[in-house]
């Protein structure tokens, strides 16, 4: 049999039986908004007053101008020979105890929200026992559904109908967080976000600063992106945010959370070109300016070893600058300490740093700062601050889009 949805709305419905089976079907079509008559030589208590009510046994004129009839006399003879007239004159029917020669039967359901889950096994006490189990689902869904639903809705204005597609198929792909961010940048009239190229094996700082700062993280690559989503479930990846964005005209205000400005930070120009942005972070000095302070103050006696993807732009004398590369053909100074400058660490870093800590352990007077900078709690802190700061600024400073 075919599942269907019936819209019962000012239908007229014919409920033979006065019981407590009629009872509940009354219910429910008039909650349907159903036109509902029912006919019994006896009704039980209950009814509504909704209810157009006959006291007498059931006629075949009973079902003129009828669109849907139910039998559910307590007699089974009588449900057969309501389902035969209903048969001879294809009206729908169906019965609560001649489900086979009925045209339809009632199946097991749960209601939620704008979610309607049936369920029929040829048990009822099993298909109860099924909704049961599913009913915490449908309630966990149902926010994500409204707000699915809000967005789907302004999405079918798109007037590209490829792109209008696009967008609602990647809409229905979106977890319960994602929904709501996007809903609150509808309402906002903004984004904000932070760019992320890679959170390598550090994927807590990520986490961390978007929870205390109240962003968005966006990644540049999938990779990345899988990785952290074990992490949060409220992050995106860039190119289909900037769809969704552009399309729906939402203005971004993000954060490049890179060093030093490259071919990942002009991708992110590229798809946002209208966003204001700050960063990269080195070309920021009030985020530049204490990270550097803070580690003099921490290394006052030492040479400063930074060890970095490229050079810098920008450099301080009491800083030197070194390269992955740089860094495997130089020797080790004993008086020196050296600092992993990533934002985020990833594996192949670390084995190069790895190797400087075991030479640096040989000559037994060089330091490694552990980790990367994020990783440590003192430049954590500094730099939610300081983003923190450029939101509650506007981000008013150079718009750097290009």
């Amino acid at each position: 049999m075919l599942p269907v949805n019936l819209n019962l709305t000012g239908k007229a419905v014919l409920i033979v039986g006065g019981g407590e089976v009629a009872l509940r079907k009354a219910r429910l079509f008039l909650q349907e908004g159903a036109c509902v008559e029912a006919v019994a030589p006896a009704f039980r208590d209950g009814w509504d007053e909704a209810v157009r009510r006959k006291n007498r046994t059931v006629q075949p004129s009973d079902l003129d101008g009828m669109f849907l009839v139910y039998a559910a006399a307590d007699r089974p003879e009588i449900n057969r020979q309501v389902t035969d007239w209903a048969q001879r004159r294809n009206i729908l029917c169906g019965s609560a105890t001649m489900q086979p020669q009925a045209s339809f039967f009632s199946m097991a359901f749960r209601c939620c929200g704008r979610q309607t889950v049936a369920f029929s096994s040829g048990s009822p006490m099993a298909d109860g026992q099924f909704l049961d189990q599913i009913e915490p689902l449908m309630k966990a869904q149902n926010q994500r559904l409204t707000w699915l639903e809000t967005l789907r809705s302004a999405a079918k204005t798109i007037a590209d109908p490829a792109r209008r597609k696009a967008v609602i198929r990647w809409l229905c792909q979106l977890n319960a967080s994602q929904l709501a961010t996007l809903q609150r940048a509808r309402q906002e009239k903004q984004l904000r976000v932070l760019f992320w190229h890679g959170v390598g094996e550090a994927v807590a700082p990520v986490v961390e600063l978007a929870r205390r700062t109240q962003t968005v993280p966006v990644f540049l690559n999938e990779s990345s992106w899988r990785k952290a989503r074990a992490s949060t479930d409220n992050l995106f990846l860039m190119q289909e945010l900037a769809c969704w964005c552009e399309t729906m005209r939402i203005p971004v205000q993000g954060t490049l959370m890179m060093l030093s400005e490259g071919v990942m930070s002009q991708r992110v120009r590229q798809q946002f070109p209208d966003a204001v942005l700050t960063g990269p972070l080195m070309q920021e000095p009030s985020w530049r300016d204490p990270v550097l302070h803070w580690l003099r103050e921490r290394y006052p006696h030492r040479q400063r070893f930074c060890i970095v993807h490229r050079l810098p732009d920008w450099q301080s004398p009491d800083f030197h600058w070194l390269t992955l590369d740089q860094l495997r053909q130089t020797p080790i100074r004993p008086d020196g300490v050296y600092i992993p400058f990533f934002l985020l660490t990833g594996r192949h870093v670390k084995q190069d740093v790895q190797q400087v800590l075991q030479e640096a352990a040989e000559k037994g007077q060089a330091q490694l700062h552990r980790g990367s900078l994020l990783e440590n709690p003192r430049i954590l802190d500094m730099t939610a601050a300081w983003l923190n700061s450029e939101k509650n600024a506007g981000f008013t400073g150079e718009d750097k889009t290009g």
